[in-house]
Formats: C-alpha cells, sequence, structure tokens
C-alpha cells in the first residue's frame, strides 16, 4: 500500500512553454487549472486460430488528438501572443506536478501542440466572478517523461 504521505496533490503544478520558431524561448505561465492529461491506447482483440488462450491484442492507430484545457484569470490589458487559434507550439508543451518541496515529481510531454481556441468565460452583469480564459490545445501525443 502507498505511504500516504508520498502521495501527490493536483494543486501544484506548472505549465512551460517553448515558441520552436524563436530560438526556443521558454516561458513559465501560471493557470488555475489543467484539464485533459491522459495517456490512452486503443486496441483491438483478434480471436488466433489453435488455442483458447483468448484474444491477441492489436494496438489500433490514434484516431483522435490528445486536448488539454488550461484555464487562467485574464487581467486588464494582459494577452499572450501565443494564446491565438491556430498556432504551432512546437513540441515543447511541459505540464510538470511538483511535490511538497516544489520539486517536478511527474511530468507531461504534449507532442506537436498547436492552439485549438481560445475562450473567455460567460460575460455576466450579475455576477462578480473572475474572468477565466480557457486555451485548449491539441497534440498527437502525451506522454510521461518522469
Amino acid at each position: 500500500m502507498a505511504d500516504l504521505h508520498k502521495l501527490l496533490t493536483g494543486h501544484r503544478f506548472k505549465v512551460t512553454m517553448s515558441d520552436a520558431g524563436k530560438n526556443n524561448a521558454y516561458f513559465t505561465c501560471g493557470f488555475k487549472s489543467v484539464r485533459g492529461v491522459k495517456i490512452a491506447r486503443a486496441y483491438e482483440p483478434l480471436a488466433v486460430g489453435g488455442k483458447n488462450d483468448g484474444p491477441v491484442l492489436l494496438p489500433l492507430p490514434v484516431k483522435e488528438p490528445g486536448r488539454l484545457t488550461l484555464e487562467h484569470g485574464k487581467a486588464p490589458k494582459e494577452r499572450i501572443a501565443w494564446f491565438e487559434a491556430g498556432r504551432s507550439l512546437g513540441m515543447d508543451v511541459l505540464v510538470s506536478v511538483l511535490d511538497e518541496t516544489m520539486e517536478k515529481a511527474a511530468e507531461y510531454a504534449l507532442k506537436g501542440a498547436v492552439i485549438e481556441s481560445v475562450e473567455l468565460s460567460a460575460l455576466d452583469a450579475l455576477s462578480s466572478e473572475v474572468l477565466i480564459e480557457s486555451v485548449t490545445i491539441l497534440c498527437s501525443g502525451i506522454r510521461e517523461t518522469i
């Protein structure tokens, strides 16, 4: 059984991006939440003749892109130039999960990342909530690097 004091929490994380077209300049941006970190592969069962051991599982090609949604509070006159629909971010988008000492405990790399959409939360005159900007990133794959 896992030691409960060693389990990671979901509230310490950072997202690091690089722009492949500008000498791989890196920046880290603070986000309220990150959703969609999912590593999955579809398989097709194939019955093998002559044996009753069960089916053989064949990996299928990836049909759906990975989809990661990042959310952060929108500040006045703040615009991150990289957050434009259709912009390719290169291969360097890293989501790092940090432990209690703020060291990387797990890291996920997005391959072939492209910004699909940028969306604002609802504008409501009767609400006093912070305006949230959601950035959806498509990628050809997500892999765990640590």
